[in-house]
């Protein structure tokens, strides 16, 4: 009976171990279940924040790249600008002196107009005085011509 007793508790034993060792598997399973995915979580997470380091560099290249061509606009909006003033500044100039010359030239047209007008008025003042003269040459030649000819008649009268 007592080997009997005792061979009951072994068993008993031997269950309760079985049992245990039973939950103990179990509980390991499930302590196992949330670290499994505790390394999977960290695992996507490194991935995520690697993928964020990855998009934060393209960022920062683009944005470098971005400023460097603002920059080359700028630079070329800055020379573009000196140049039309350049421009600008050169048309004003070669305005002014169109505006100039056009005056020089109006001056020597009146000039050359004056000097036109003056010449003429000095070969009509010349031809009429010459005219004039002519006439009292020819008006002293046609007295003298008709003294010469009551003269002459006169003359024959005689």
């Amino acid at each position: 009976e007592y080997n009997s007793q005792n061979e009951t508790k072994v068993t008993e034993l031997t269950q309760d171990k079985t049992k245990a060792e039973a939950t103990l598997v179990k509980s390991r399973n499930e302590t196992e279940a949330p670290k499994a995915e505790i390394v999977t979580l960290v695992k996507a997470r490194e991935e995520a924040e690697a993928e964020k380091a990855k998009v934060e560099a393209t960022l920062v290249k683009s944005r470098e790249e971005a400023e460097a061509e603002k920059a080359k606009v700028e630079a070329t909006l800055v020379k573009t600008r000196g140049e039309v003033e350049a421009q600008q500044t050169e048309l004003a100039s070669l305005a002014k002196a169109r505006e100039e010359a056009e005056a020089e030239k109006a001056n020597a047209d009146a000039a050359l107009m004056k000097t036109r007008e003056a010449k003429e008025a000095k070969a009509e003042a010349k031809l009429k005085k010459t005219q004039e003269e002519s006439d009292a040459a020819k008006a002293k030649v046609e007295a003298t011509l008709g003294k010469a000819r009551e003269e002459v008649q006169a003359k024959k009268a005689e």
